[in-house]
This record gives structure tokens, sequence and C-alpha cells, in this order.
């Protein structure tokens, strides 16, 4: 397992920062030293100084900022001690005579050393001291020569003092720096297996930042099941048992890190392949009184170049491993179709009828006279102009929670359809498809009276289908919604009637206008389904229910719905789906509407 590296980070953050700072402090001494020493020293002097200092001091500051190695800082302090070391001795030299320059040397000597013992200790030098002890004796030896030997002597211990704390310090802030190093170790591992964490792994692909990787996400199967039968302790253990497996099984250069709960990330740079030992079926020995516990754990494999969070490859191979736990595979790398998909559901955050890949087409419903409405289906509308039927991209709108976004969509759609034929006079209702779950949301019904508002539109244009589902007998929530729709004047239908849920009975508590038979029950010779659907039409009959059957291909399916009393037809043979604006053109054009063997529309490619 690769652990943070906090302690080099800081350690450099640290240089960097002396550098900055250090660079106020040579431009304060470039300018006061010289004036300082003006007076009692040869003209050469401050200038050659000052032109040393200020060189060596940029010289040290350009490395520093380009390589923040300890050593050179160290170097920067001798050089340094080495040129203020320069100020006592020219005190010995010219300045014993001038009665202010012992006391300017002293001055200048011990501003530095505070300087230095503020400064180094925190940059972790190993020879700190150094510099300071350096100025600390030519300052001393100038004292004791040019002013008096006890003057030398007492200013001995106070630098001596200055250096021993300053040493204190320095322990302090190595222990700090150590405790400071361990708890960010700490927040970047997961105390249970003693793998990375979500934070540790965020850390890490930071590093590999722009790299070419392959991250793989595992997941132990039944987990949830386990914890449940067996307790959360049982729990730990088999999280124990996984990073244990996989610290063996995937050997340097991979990382792995536990990434919450019984979700398992491991990283390699590279495109490698995964070894499939990786999710061999497990077994965990708890000792004969409580026998072995069998588990399998299955795996998504990304490769890709690296971003900078590395958010996507993550979310690929999350895909993947989704699709792994579908087919009952161990295994699954995110290739071909599947990253297809994953690529198509990215493309998606949000549906928007400006730039959504969603697009509507329609198929027409007739009564015996004609066309007298259509339903809107929804495309995915590819780059290429190739259109996906829901068959191909539904479960990847479930998994991204989109499907109340869809069908916000598809409604305005429908209803700037239904503008549409009203503005031209036409007297046709549209319909769109809403999943069940959408009834729940109790602002449904005010969001579809803002469009028929804006769009002008009457609320007999408009029918909502919702496919039956359990949940519609089972959740009461729904009927506020739905009796929000119908005071508004929306039809409402249930879609599939035959293959799902709903029952004849369960019919007389749902205030719907509509009924629409699934094709299972339309399509074939005719036999007992006939019987059944003679039995709905006459109940929806006696409960002004309409009757639509779609997916109706034959003129023999056609003659036997008709002949059991079904009001309402759809399906290829009166129409396959076509694109809006063919429809809208087709219909407005019509002076009447022609009777179902006449009307022929575009025969266009586009699916059910």
């Amino acid at each position: 397992m690769n652990s943070p590296r906090p302690a080099l980070d800081t350690q450099r953050a640290r240089l960097l920062n002396h550098a900055r700072t250090s660079g106020g402090a040579v431009i304060a001494a470039s300018i006061v030293i010289p004036v300082a020493v003006w007076g009692w020293t040869p003209n050469w002097f401050p200038i050659a100084w000052t032109v040393l200092y200020v060189c060596q001091s940029a010289f040290f500051i350009s490395s520093l900022s380009r390589n923040p190695l300890p050593r050179r800082s160290q170097q920067w302090a001798i050089f340094t001690a080495a040129l203020f070391c320069m100020v006592p001795v020219a005190v010995l030299v010219w300045g014993v005579d001038h009665p202010s320059a012992p006391w300017i040397g002293a001055t200048i000597s011990i501003g530095y050393i505070a300087f230095e013992v503020a400064a180094l200790p925190y940059l972790n030098i190993p020879a700190w001291w150094t510099g300071t002890a350096m100025v600390g004796i030519a300052m001393t030896v100038m004292a004791a020569v040019a002013v008096h030997p006890l003057f030398g002597i007492a200013l001995t211990p106070l630098v001596i003092t200055m250096i021993l704390v300053s040493g204190r310090n320095k322990t302090m802030s190595d222990d700090l720096d150590k405790r400071l190093t361990e708890a960010e170790a700490m927040l970047g591992t997961d105390p249970l297996t003693n793998l990375l964490n979500r934070r540790g792994l965020e850390a890490e692909l930071n590093e590999l930042d722009g790299q070419e990787v392959t991250i793989a996400i595992f997941d132990a199967d039944r987990f949830k099941q386990i914890n449940d039968s067996q307790g959360h302790g049982v729990g730990d253990q088999v999280l124990v048992a996984i990073a244990n497996h996989l610290t063996s099984t995937l050997s340097s250069p991979w990382i792995i890190a536990r990434h919450g709960g019984d979700e398992f990330v491991a990283v390699s740079p590279g495109i490698v392949e995964l070894d499939e030992a990786a999710v061999m079926p497990l077994q965990m020995d708890r000792g004969k009184r409580h026998g072995q516990i069998n588990f399998t754990i299955s795996a998504g494999v990304a490769s890709g170049q690296l971003s900078a969070s590395g958010d996507r490859l993550l979310s690929e191979a999350g895909h993947a491993l989704r699709q792994a736990k579908r087919d009952g595979s161990r295994l699954v790398p995110s290739t071909g179709e599947l990253r297809e998909r994953f690529e198509r559901s990215v493309s998606i955050t949000t549906l928007e009828q400006t730039t959504s890949p969603i697009i509507p087409v329609a198929q027409v419903i007739v009564d015996e006279l004609g066309v007298v409405g259509c339903e809107l289906l929804a495309r995915w509308q590819l780059p290429d102009g190739t259109l996906l039927s829901p068959a191909q991209f539904m479960d990847m709108l479930t998994e991204n929670g989109l499907l109340g976004q869809l069908d916000n969509v598809m409604l305005e759609h429908a209803v700037l359809t239904a503008a549409r034929f009203a503005e031209s006079n036409i007297d046709m209702f549209v319909s769109a498809n809403i999943a069940a779950s959408h009834l729940l949301d109790s602002e449904l019904p005010g969001r579809v009276r803002q469009l028929l508002t804006t769009h002008n539109v009457s609320p007999s244009q408009l029918m909502i289908e919702v496919t039956e589902s359990e949940r519609l007998g089972k959740d009461r929530l729904w009927e506020s919604a739905v009796h929000g729709l119908r005071d508004l004047g929306v039809m409402l239908a249930i879609d599939d009637f035959g293959a799902g849920y709903s029952s004849v009975a369960r019919l007389q508590h749902l205030p719907i206008t509509h009924l629409k038979l699934d094709m299972s029950m339309v399509q074939g010779e005719p036999g007992p389904l006939l019987e059944i659907v003679r039995g709905v039409t006459k109940f929806c009959q006696q409960s002004d229910i309409g009757v639509i059957a779609e997916g109706i291909e034959t003129e023999a399916e056609h003659a036997a719905m008709r002949e059991a009393g079904v009001d309402l037809c759809q399906g290829y043979l009166f129409g396959r789906p076509m694109r809006l604006d063919d429809l809208v053109r087709d219909v407005t054009g019509r002076t009447a509407n022609p009777a179902p063997d006449e009307l022929k529309l575009p025969d266009e490619a586009l699916g059910h």
C-alpha cells in the first residue's frame, strides 16, 4: 500500500515560504547595513558587501524556488552568516576608534541571530545552528576586543541561550511535524483494513494525474445479507478478508483502497489486465462452532487517461461493476458497447429540451373514422443521426436518476405538439408517457397546468400514460397527483395493461379515462386472450373508460379488436413512429381524416 507523503510536501512548502519571506529581509538588510557602516569603513566595503549579499541571496532564492531542498537552504544560511561575520571583522579593522561602530556591529549581529533563530528551526536543516554560531563567535570576539573583555564575556551566555532556546524550538517543531505527519497518514488510512481510504486514494490519484491508468472497483456480493444475518462484527471480518485477499493478489504497482462500505478500488499506472484471481470465490473460517462463510466479489475495470480528479474513470469502472452484478459475472471490463453506453450516460447529466439528445417521434392513434391522436415516443439521437429505442437507453436513465427529467421533456414536447395542432384547428390529442414514480411528485399537476397555460392548449388535448405498476396499488401518495391531473381535465391512461400487475378490479380505484392493452393481448391468433379483451372492454364501457389497443400490425388483429369493442387502435398497420415535424405536416395538410385503410404514413425505420 502506498501512503500519502505529507511530511515531504510540508517541508517543501516551508522552504519555499522561507525563500519568499527572506526576500523582504534581503532588501531591508541591503539598505540598512551599508548605511550603518558607511561612516567608519572604506567606501568600497559597503558597496562590495551589498553586491555580494544581493547576488548570493538572489542565487539561493532562485535555486530554492526551482528545487526546495533543505541542503540548499543550509548552504544559503552559511554563506549569509559568512557575510554577516564581516561586519564584526570590519569593526575590529576600521571601527575600534569609532565610538558607535562596536554597537552597530553588535546590533547587526544580534539582529541576524534573531532572524535565523526564528526561521531556521522550522526548516528541518540538520546544521541549522552553524550560521548563528559563526556570527555569535565573531560578535563576542569583537565585543571583547573593541569594547571590553567583560562585555564579550557577557555576550557569550546571551548567544548560547538564544541557540539553546532555538534548539528546543526545533525539537518541538520536529515533534509537531512528526505528529502532524502521523495524523495526516491516519486521515488517509482506513482504520479497519489499514488500506487507503477515500481521502488517501484521492491523494494517490492526484499524483497520477494525466497518466494512463487502470482502475478496478470491487464489491462484495450479498454483503448486506451477511451483515444482517451474521452481524456487523462478521461483516467487518469479511471486509478485512477481502482487503487481505486483494493485497496478496494485486502486487505493486497496484494501489488498493477501501472506497467506502464494501467497495474497494485498485489503481495501477498504465493499461494492464486485472488478474482474475482477484475475483475468485473466498472462504472465511470462523472456527468449528461457527463454520465457514463463503462469499464472492465482483469487479468492474476501466482504463484510460486519468483526469484531474479521477472521477470519470471511477464512474466508468463503477458502471462496469453494475453490469457484472446484473450479468452474474465476476469481472467485466469497460469496453465496446458497454463503454459506449457509459459515454452516452455521461453525455446527459441533465435533460433539457434545447440541448437534450432525446427527441420525440410520434405514432398515430385511430378510431373507425381516422386519426384522432398520437403518442409521443422517446428516441435517443446519436451524433451521426442514428436513433436508439428506449430499450437501449432506459436502463441508463434509470441508473442516473433521470427518468423524471425525461418525463418533463416529453410532456413539454406533447403540449407543444398539441399547440401546433390547435393552431391548425386540428382536433387531435397528444399522448406522452411518464414513469409511475413521477406520480409521487406533488408538483406534477402544477407543472402540467403551467405548460397548458403557457402554450394555450386545452387539457382535453393532452393524455398522460402511466405504465401500470405495483406501486400504483400500494403507494397512496400518487392519488394526489392523479386527482390533480384529472381536475385539470387532462386524460389519464394506464399503459401496457395485461403485462404487469393491474387487474380489472383494481381499475375501479384508478381515476383513469383510458386503458391501453399491451400488444401481447392484441397480437396472434384469436383465442382465450381475445375473450379476456372482450371482458375488459365490456367492463371499461360500463365504467366510461376508453380502450386503446396498441401493437396492431395486421388487418386480422384490427378486425378482432373492433369485434371485441375496442375504441381506439395503434400500431404498424396504421403507421410506424415518425418524426414529429413529418406527422404535423402530414396531418395538418389533410382536409379530412382518412379511413384507417387509406392512412399510409411514411415507413421510416424508427422502431417501435
